[in-house]
């Protein structure tokens, strides 16, 4: 699983979120599986969660590549869900855990400080629903927020609670002021 430029025809330093799709197909051997785990997953993995790829500011000038919504620094839902899913294919429940529990702590500490706003996605290094790429994030001004939030930014936070062990679960709650928001179960 190794990503080659195709200029150079030489391994890429890159990392994306989409390496991971083998394992969510479960279609990598688990020497793949092992080492896409050990030398590509800490690249991504932030304080929220995982990002959709590697810094680039590492590879690219800032000023020459614009922010683009699906990089750096910012998570998206569906690659969350489908690298939980592919860890756990491959028995690494542990790192899948951790994961999960990130994510879903970003998402109901966002809730909890704005009033419920589940958006669109994240900037996944300093937790926040605040971005500023090319278009935006539809719903942080609480403008344009669809009734109950983004279709595959709740569907993870099911996911995710369907997956995660009971005790992060009693971790999540913890944040929530029962009179204010849900609990969840």
């Amino acid at each position: 699983m190794i990503v080659f430029t195709i200029t150079t025809k030489k391994p890429h330093k890159y990392a994306s979120a989409t390496n991971f799709y083998p394992l969510w197909a479960n279609i990598a051997t688990k020497d793949q599986a092992k080492s896409l785990v050990k030398k590509h997953l800490p690249k991504l993995i932030c304080k929220g969660g995982l990002a959709s790829t590697s810094n680039l500011e590492n590879i690219y000038k800032k000023n020459i590549v614009p922010d683009k919504q699906w990089d750096f620094p910012y998570g998206w839902a569906p690659h969350q869900i489908l690298i939980w899913q592919g860890l756990l294919n491959y028995d690494y429940k542990k790192e899948a855990q951790e994961l999960i529990y990130r994510w879903l702590y970003m998402i109901v500490k966002t809730a909890v400080n704005y009033n419920g706003l589940i958006p669109e996605k994240f900037n996944i290094v300093d937790c926040t629903q605040k971005t500023d790429v090319e278009y935006g994030n539809v719903g942080v001004t609480f403008k344009y927020i669809p009734d109950g939030g983004f279709g595959w930014t709740n569907a993870s936070f099911k996911v995710g609670l369907d997956l995660l062990d009971k005790k992060y679960i009693k971790k999540l709650n913890s944040l929530i002021d029962p009179d204010v928001l849900f609990v969840i179960r």
